[in-house]
C-alpha cells in the first residue's frame, strides 16, 4: 500500500481533497495537511515527520502551487530524502529545472489524470471512485490535435562555461594576460614620477642642517599615505577567532544573481553590489566547534524548537554524561541538523554573526579575485563540492575540497548554510550595500551552497533557497562571518 504525501497551495484545497479522497478509496495511506494538523502544531515537525513517512510525493503543481513557500520547502525536502516525486500539472505555469526532469501528469482533464496517478502508484480503481459510464461525447478533432502530448523534459544540463567577461563590474579578473597588461599600464607611469619626486626630493634637501627634520616630515606624509592604499588582506589576511580560522575578504563591486543564464527566476534581476570588507570562516562550523557552545549554553529551545535535533540520524552529536560530544571519526563534518535559531545563537557566542546573503555569493565568487566560475572555486563541480553523485550520500570532513580563490572551502556542496536574510521570491528591491534584506512578510530564511545530496544545478554559487528559521535538518549547517 502506498503511502501518500500530497502537497498543494490552499487555493488548491478543493481538488487536493478530491485526488487525496479518490485515492484513500483505492487503497492508498494519505497525508494531507487539513487533515492532520490540528490547531496549534507546528506545521514544519509535522510536515516533516509525514514526509520521513511517505514513500511518494504528490506535488499538485499550479500557478498558485509555484508561488507557495510551503508547496517549496515541501517538494525540495521530498527531494532531498530522495521520495518519489509525481507532478500533477493543473495549468500551463512553468516548473523549476529540477521539477521538469520528473515526468509528469496532465491533471487538466481530472478523470484521465487520476487513471494515469492509480497507474504511476500501482493501484486499481474501486467501485466507488469509477464514474459512472455515459454515452461517450463528440470527440472535437481540431481540439485533440491541438492537445499537446506529455512529454519528458531533461534537467537543463549545468553549464560549465566561463562566464562572459562583461559579467562582473569593478572586478574585470576574466582573462590573466589582460590583467597582466592592466597592472604593467597602471604602474609603470607611477615609477616613472615616483623616480623623478625622489630625484628632485634629493636635490631640494641637499643642506645637511635641514636633512632630519626633512625626511622626518616626509617619513610622516608617507606613513599617512600607506595607511589609505595599502589593503587589509597584506596585513592580517588571516584571523583565529575563538579556534575559527577566518580570512579577509577585500571589499569590492560585484553582479549578483544569474550573470550565467543558467538558474531561475528566484535568481534574477541580475544587479550590482557593493560590499565592504569582511572576514568569513575558511569552512562550515564543525561538530567539536558546535559542541563547546552546547556544553557551555546548552541546547536550548527558540521558536518552539531546540537549536540543535538530537535525535535524528543524521546528527553526530551525542550527550553522554551531561556532555555534548561529536560521534567518532565525524569531529571534523560539518553540524547539521541546526535551526537557524540555533546557527544565529552559535555565530554570537563565537563573536561573530551569520553572513549577509550577499556576503556569501561574494565570497563564494571569489570576490575581488574571482575567476568567474560557475561553482565555488572552479566550473568542475567535482573538483570543489561534494554533491549528489559524488558524495555516497553522506557529509564529508570540512577542507578535503579544492578551495576558491580566496582560500575558502565547501562553499558548493557538502552541506546548506544558513544566511541573515529574510527570503524574497526574487530580487526585486534587494539592498545593494552588502546588507541583509530583513524586511518583508516571508517567515522562511535564506540558506545557500548546495549539499552532499543535491544535484550540480543547486552547488551553483548563484542558487537560492529557503527554509523556515526552525527548520533543522541533515543538509543544513552553516559558517560565520566577522566584521572589523
Amino acid at each position: 500500500m502506498p503511502k501518500v504525501f500530497i502537497s498543494h497551495s490552499w487555493e488548491d484545497n478543493e481538488l487536493s481533497r478530491k485526488i487525496a479522497q479518490y485515492l484513500k478509496e483505492d487503497g492508498a495511506e494519505i497525508w494531507i495537511d487539513y487533515a492532520r494538523i490540528k490547531p496549534g502544531e507546528g506545521m514544519p515537525d509535522r510536515i516533516g515527520e509525514a514526509l520521513e513517512w511517505c514513500d511518494t510525493l504528490v506535488l499538485v503543481w499550479s500557478k498558485n502551487a509555484g508561488s507557495s513557500y510551503y508547496v517549496k520547502l515541501e517538494w525540495q525536502s521530498a527531494l532531498d530524502m530522495q521520495k518519489k516525486i509525481i507532478p500533477c500539472i493543473m495549468d500551463d505555469t512553468k516548473r523549476p529545472p529540477i521539477l521538469r526532469g520528473f515526468l509528469y501528469i496532465d491533471f487538466k482533464n481530472f478523470e484521465q489524470g487520476y487513471a494515469q496517478l492509480l497507474y504511476a502508484l500501482n493501484l486499481k480503481r474501486s467501485k466507488k471512485t469509477t464514474p459512472p459510464i455515459v454515452p461517450p461525447p463528440k470527440i472535437d478533432n481540431e481540439s485533440a490535435a491541438e492537445k499537446p502530448k506529455p512529454e519528458k523534459i531533461q534537467p537543463k544540463p549545468v553549464q560549465k562555461t566561463e562566464p562572459p567577461p562583461q559579467s562582473f563590474v569593478d572586478i574585470q579578473q576574466d582573462v590573466p594576460g589582460r590583467k597582466k597588461n592592466q597592472l604593467k599600464q597602471l604602474f609603470l607611469p607611477l615609477l616613472a614620477v615616483l623616480l623623478v619626486a625622489i630625484g628632485i626630493y634629493a636635490l631640494s634637501n641637499s643642506d645637511g642642517d635641514n636633512r632630519e627634520a626633512n625626511i622626518t616630515s616626509m617619513d610622516e606624509s608617507v606613513t599617512v599615505d600607506s595607511t589609505a592604499i595599502i589593503e587589509p588582506e597584506r596585513v592580517d589576511s588571516e584571523k583565529v577567532i575563538n579556534g575559527i580560522e577566518f580570512v579577509l575578504i577585500n571589499g569590492g563591486t560585484f553582479v549578483m544573481g544569474d550573470n550565467i543564464g543558467d538558474g531561475v527566476d528566484d535568481e534574477k534581476p541580475v544587479h550590482s553590489v557593493k560590499i565592504s570588507s569582511f572576514y568569513i570562516s575558511k569552512t562550515e562550523v564543525t561538530n567539536a566547534q558546535f559542541c563547546e557552545f552546547l556544553n557551555e549554553k546548552g541546547n536550548q529551545t527558540e521558536g518552539g524548537v531546540t537549536w540543535l535535533e538530537i535525535e535524528s540520524e543524521y546528527c553526530k552529536i551525542t550527550k553522554e554524561s551531561g556532555r555534548y560530544i561529536p560521534t567518532h571519526e565525524f569531529e571534523n563534518h560539518p553540524v547539521v541538523e541546526v535551526s537557524w535559531y540555533g546557527a544565529l545563537a552559535y555565530s554570537q557566542w563565537a563573536g561573530g554573526q551569520l553572513p549577509t546573503e550577499a556576503q556569501w555569493e561574494y565570497a563564494a565568487r571569489g570576490g575581488n579575485k574571482s575567476n568567474g566560475y560557475t561553482y565555488s572555486g572552479s566550473n568542475s563541480i567535482e573538483a570543489v563540492a561534494w554533491y549528489t553523485e559524488k558524495s555516497g550520500s553522506k557529509t564529508h570532513p570540512v577542507g578535503t575540497k579544492q578551495p576558491n580563490e580566496l582560500g575558502i572551502y565547501d562553499m558548493s556542496g557538502n552541506v546548506w548554510e544558513w544566511c541573515q536574510d529574510k527570503w524574497h521570491d526574487n530580487y526585486q528591491g534587494a539592498p545593494t550595500d552588502g546588507s541583509a534584506w530583513k524586511t518583508g512578510n516571508s517567515s522562511f530564511r535564506v540558506y545557500r551552497g548546495g549539499s552532499w545530496n543535491r544535484s550540480a544545478q543547486y552547488c551553483r554559487s548563484a542558487d537560492r533557497n529557503s527554509g523556515y528559521p526552525e527548520y533543522r535538518y541533515g543538509l543544513i549547517g552553516f559558517r560565520l562571518v566577522f566584521v572589523p
